[in-house]
């Protein structure tokens, strides 16, 4: 067992996020946000400084804090913004020998419960079958209690 922390809550810069786990003694970090832009999101060039950073300071990547179906991204939103978003992460991931992403479950929009449900979990579903093999798994995140599920071991999916 490690602990490890959602970086850019402690800062937004990388340089501060790597010196805030090291003053807590912690040897992982869990990537999200740098200079507020997702870490699937950034640019290679600015993906490979941060490993550089990471690896040189002595510290393995326990997950990545993504942005899937977040709380930005309702049911309303086409699928394949999460599915891309889970492609650009993966060779990522591999690279820091990361084998988790979090995400969360789609805010409803105004859909009857029910359909929002089954849309929900057969969206899901499609990301665990997208991360099988690649990664250890979706870290799902059930908000409001922020309750975690391996979601490949969900009895749903």
């Amino acid at each position: 067992m490690y602990f490890s922390g959602i970086a850019d809550e402690a800062h937004e810069d990388i340089d501060r996020q790597i010196e805030a786990h090291q003053e807590l003694g912690w040897k992982h970090i869990e990537l999200r946000n740098i200079n507020g832009v997702c870490v699937t999101d950034l640019c290679d060039e600015t993906f490979d400084r941060v490993v550089q950073k990471v690896t040189d300071a002595g510290l393995g990547v326990s997950c990545f804090a993504s942005q899937l179906c977040n709380w930005s991204r309702p049911i309303i939103n086409h699928p394949n913004i999460d599915r891309q978003e889970l492609l650009r992460a993966i060779p990522r991931m591999q690279e820091l020998g990361c084998s988790f992403i979090r995400t969360m479950s789609y805010p409803n929009a105004g859909w009857p419960e029910e359909k929002w449900r089954d849309e929900a979990i057969t969206r899901l579903r499609e990301l665990a079958e997208i991360a099988e093999g690649a990664v250890s798994g979706l870290l799902l995140v059930q908000a409001p209690v922020h309750r975690h599920v391996v979601v490949r071991h969900h009895p749903l999916l």
